[in-house]
């Protein structure tokens, strides 16, 4: 693939990638573009033809492998891994509080996550809703705000005179995102908020009742190329995206096809 394509390619899926649910889908579909069938761990795979399959697991993992069928001779099975989901913030159960006229969402840290980048970002909300349909089924959908939500503030330095010095973070005080301002009435319903941003995302969609959630906050800058020549490149998830796109494409594109898995 061309040097420049190949980086439109990779800009394109992770600025499409805000979680491991949207990475896993967004290969799948690479992979059934470029002739890869699914295959389903509860089926039996005893009489496996000679092709390229792929395996998604909880909407999050994937294995995908070439085979090329029963052979006289054993041969051996080229495999690599990354991860698909990425180091951040979490969102909790009942993640709705109101503080001091403030509505803030209660998150998590997932992951080795570096916490200090995460101040004074645009931050937005994606991941996986489960929701009951108008006639019983249970389904789930991907959920991709795309748009600043929230953010969190760093305190003005005359608040804080030794926020220079190696001022520790605290998890649970200081990385607490500002969704807006409120009364001190009720929280606003977060599950109420997830049901109609998912109706107004997909509004064929016949969702009855949100039932859970597992969300994430992500910055919205897009991946952007920098440096004097464009040779670097900066933007969030890269940890370990590129790895997972590498190695999609890498499979994809092998020329001998050596059975190989990632």
């Amino acid at each position: 693939m061309d040097h420049n394509l190949y980086l439109q390619s990779l800009f394109a899926f992770i600025d499409q990638s805000p979680t491991a649910f949207h990475v896993a889908a967004n290969a799948t579909a690479t992979l059934e573009q470029a002739g890869f069938q699914r295959l389903h761990e509860a089926d039996s795979w005893q009489e496996l033809a000679s092709g390229n399959y792929y395996v998604l697991r909880n909407d999050a993992g994937l294995i995908a492998f070439t085979y090329p069928g029963e052979t006289a001779e054993p041969r051996p099975l080229r495999m690599a891994g990354a991860h698909t989901d990425s180091p951040g913030l979490r969102v909790k159960p009942q993640p709705m509080q109101l503080h001091q006229g403030c509505l803030q969402l209660g998150v998590e840290v997932y992951g080795g996550a570096l916490l200090a980048p995460w101040f004074d970002r645009n931050l937005s909300l994606a991941g996986r809703v489960g929701w009951c349909a108008l006639d019983g089924d249970l389904r789930s959908s991907l959920l991709d705000c795309r748009r600043p939500l929230a953010i969190i503030p760093s305190l003005a330095i005359h608040l804080d005179r030794e926020a220079n010095n190696g001022h520790a973070l605290n998890k649970q005080t200081d990385l607490v995102p500002l969704l807006g301002l409120s009364g001190e009435g009720s929280p606003l319903s977060f599950i109420d908020w997830l049901k109609a941003e998912l109706l107004a995302q997909s509004p064929q969609l016949p969702v009855e009742t949100v039932l859970d959630f597992d969300l994430f906050l992500y910055e919205t800058q897009a991946l952007t190329r920098i440096g004097l020549s464009g040779e670097l490149i900066s933007g969030s998830r890269l940890d370990n995206q590129l790895s997972c796109h590498a190695l999609v494409h890498g499979l994809i594109q092998a020329k001998d096809r050596q059975p190989s898995l990632v």
